[in-house]
């Protein structure tokens, strides 16, 4: 077999880990965190950036469909929505750029390191991300989480 080919069991597997990653995402968020090791085991020749983008693209398609049936279902705050993601695009070009720029031998451990974290914060901390009721939302915070949120998507 050619460099760079994948046998049929290898797709298998890696349909596996694809859909469950998707059913991570779904369920809890982070499929990602399953699914980019995944790549970096299964194609070591290619950069980190080539499994990054390889995974946001999965994770884009995946959003875009959780996010067109919930505004379907729910009023949402564009006031907070397109700042976000007028935000989201630039630096996601940013992080992008940097990736690929960074050399792949500091950038596999980096993003495993990140990943164990995130997966670890996730599995420790199973209520972050739930609102609580008596948290006062002035400007001052909301464009804060505005900013947070825009640049850390991208």
């Amino acid at each position: 077999m050619s460099e760079g080919s994948v046998d049929l069991l290898e797709v298998l597997g890696l349909l596996a880990a694809a859909t469950a990653a998707g059913w991570v995402d779904a369920v809890v968020g982070g499929g990602g965190v399953l699914l980019i090791p995944v790549l970096l085991l299964a194609f070591p020749t290619y950069s980190p950036a080539v499994a990054l983008g390889t995974n946001k693209i999965a994770a884009v398609m995946g959003t875009a469909t959780a996010a067109y049936m919930y505004q379907r279902r729910t009023e949402l705050d564009r006031s907070v929505l397109l700042p976000a993601a007028g935000l989201a695009i630039p630096f996601g070009a940013l992080g992008a750029l940097s990736a690929s720029s960074v050399p792949a031998s500091y950038f596999r451990p980096v993003i495993m390191g990140l990943l164990i974290t995130v997966a670890l914060f996730v599995a420790f901390r199973p209520d972050f991300g739930v609102q609580q009721r008596n948290i006062v939302v002035t400007p001052r915070r909301r464009n804060a989480a505005i900013l947070v949120a825009g640049v850390g998507i991208g």
